[in-house]
């Protein structure tokens, strides 16, 4: 996945608009906190506040050390209470 932005807006809008345009498909884990940090020259914490701000709108679950995974859609995600990471 490759994320552009600088700002936690411009990340988040980013990231928003490749799981809306299903770039990102369900079940994909994004990049680790710290690499994506380390990938766009940004703090860990802008990231880190990104990935709560996408969790929040239901479009990804954060799993701890198992990663945050993209969901199927906001209303999955109320429905069955979470997503399950794709298994290929």
């Amino acid at each position: 996945m490759k994320a552009l932005g600088k700002t936690i807006s411009e990340i988040t809008d980013n990231i928003r608009e490749k799981i809306l345009n299903k770039s990102l498909q369900p079940g994909d884990l994004l990049p680790p906190v710290r690499v994506l940090a380390m990938t766009l020259g940004v703090n860990r914490n802008t990231v880190a506040t990104v990935y709560q701000r996408l969790a929040r709108a239901g479009l990804v679950m954060t799993q701890g050390r198992g990663g945050t995974v993209v969901c199927a859609s906001p209303q999955q995600v109320a429905e069955q209470g979470g997503c399950a990471p794709r298994r290929d």
